[in-house]
């Protein structure tokens, strides 16, 4: 009897449900709500060409899609479904006008051509077609219109109330800000006629820009005093025998001192226990701070990146260079004349075409040997003057190029001399005739009747050693 009064509680229940309005929001996008036959409400999809976008409703029927009516001014930007419409826009030069009521539709209309468009045709909007001093604003409701620009002046302008209009500063005063309405302009600031403050004008005032003073040469200012466009009294630049830092318009010049780089600790009479006991008032302190038990000084001294003299060992290894070269150049003259001999006995036939090149050939070794003379010479003076600051790295290698310059010139000069003090020996000169007699008798029994061709090359041979 219980489960019997269950059951039918249950079925009339469920028949409440379907036939009261309670069901009828069941319904989501892309749905209707459709009645049965039997009276039932149910919800079943959009056919085509329709479509639903109301996420929870109980309409019994779906939306009409929205189709493209003018192909040539209208495109689909998106299709239509069951769960949205289309979309459509217009072509290039028109724009989309919203319908007044449901019973029309959106349509393409010819956008509104103006001189100065302040806001371009585009969407649904149409262009905004404002004055030359207005400017296009939304309202709350979407719609731009055209409202009048507040008046702002420009770089070397000022703002006039009575015209409400902007007009160039006068000479002698400028104006800088930007989208400003002052009513006038600031007047351009002039040297003084007190030379004791050794100012200059580095950019003279403009309607734009104010006037920027400087220092003279040999004098900076210091630029946590005042801006540059206020003239100070500048301060003379610090003399330096070598500087790290020029001297600028803001800075002085840092110089490159070794006394500076020294520790401001100086090793002298009393310690640091000294000093601690003197503040305790348990003894005397003279004032000085030395090297003691707990302050030991180990670098008192810092060495600078850049050689900063021209020492004795750089000057030493510059003239021994100089001294090499020109021995190398007094060497040349003796193994030219030993070129010559030896190319006289081999190539006696064309002796003329082989002293012309020997001269080239001497004549670019002298060439050379000077140009590395003058380019020595050059370095020496400029590090002697100090008109450049050479590095660690660039004084040590110019140092062991010297050195080994020394050695590879020493034993040249050693063996190329050897021949050149046999010239002079009477032995080296005997054994230079045999040899020469030698060839002549050998090379005029071969060919007798060259003798004639030999005197004229020993007359030329006599005019080039003349």
């Amino acid at each position: 009897m219980a489960s019997s009064c269950s059951l039918l509680v249950a079925i009339t229940l469920n028949w409440y449900c379907l036939h009261s309005g309670a069901a009828q929001s069941d319904c989501t996008r892309g749905e209707m709500l459709h009645t049965t036959r039997e009276g039932l409400a149910e919800c079943i999809l959009c056919r085509d060409g329709t479509y639903m976008e109301e996420e929870i409703h109980s309409y019994a029927a779906c939306k009409s899609c929205t189709f493209i009516e003018d192909p040539d001014v209208e495109v689909f930007v998106r299709r239509c479904n069951k769960t949205h419409d289309s979309v459509i826009l217009c072509k290039s030069g028109f724009y989309r006008r919203r319908a007044r009521n449901d019973r029309q539709k959106d349509r393409c209309d010819e956008c509104t051509h103006c001189p100065h468009p302040t806001r371009a045709c585009q969407g649904y909007q149409d262009t905004v077609c404002c004055h030359p001093n207005q400017d296009a604003v939304m309202t709350s409701s979407g719609v731009f219109v055209c409202e009048e620009r507040p008046v702002v002046c420009e770089p070397g302008q000022f703002f006039s109330t009575s015209t409400e209009e902007c007009f160039p500063c006068p000479a002698g005063t400028f104006m800088s800000a930007h989208t400003h309405t002052y009513k006038e302009c600031l007047k351009c600031e002039q040297l003084s006629e007190n030379n004791a403050n050794h100012a200059i004008i580095t950019i003279p005032c403009s309607r734009t820009a104010p006037t920027l003073f400087g220092c003279e040469d040999g004098y900076f200012r210091d630029p946590t005093q005042e801006s540059s466009q206020k003239e100070v009294s500048c301060t003379p630049c610090r003399s330096c025998d070598r500087s790290l830092v020029d001297c600028g318009m803001f800075h002085d010049a840092v110089c490159d001192d070794k006394e500076e780089t020294t520790a401001a600790i100086v090793p002298t009479s009393g310690t640091a226990n000294d000093a601690e006991n003197s503040a305790e008032g348990k003894m005397p302190f003279n004032g000085t701070l030395g090297c003691g038990e707990r302050n030991q000084c180990l670098n008192a001294t810092t060495e600078p990146y850049h050689h900063a003299t021209f020492d004795v060992v750089t000057l030493v290894a510059c003239v021994t260079l100089i001294i090499i070269l020109i021995s190398a150049l007094c060497h040349f003259p003796s193994n030219t004349k030993h070129e010559e001999q030896f190319y006289k006995r081999s190539h006696r036939q064309n002796l003329r075409k082989i002293l012309e090149k020997l001269r080239k050939t001497h004549a670019l070794r002298f060439c050379t040997i000077w140009a590395m003379l003058f380019a020595s010479l050059f370095i020496c003076i400029l590090l002697t003057t100090g008109l450049i600051v050479v590095s660690n790295v660039f004084y040590n290698v110019f140092v062991t190029m010297t050195v080994i310059a020394t050695g590879v010139f020493i034993i040249a000069v050693i063996n190329g001399h050897t021949c050149s003090r046999g010239q002079r020996n009477k032995s080296c000169d005997e054994k230079d005739d045999d040899d020469s007699s030698k060839f002549r008798k050998a090379h005029e029994t071969a060919n007798p009747d060259t003798e004639e061709q030999e005197r004229g090359e020993l007359e030329v041979d006599t005019k080039y050693r003349e």
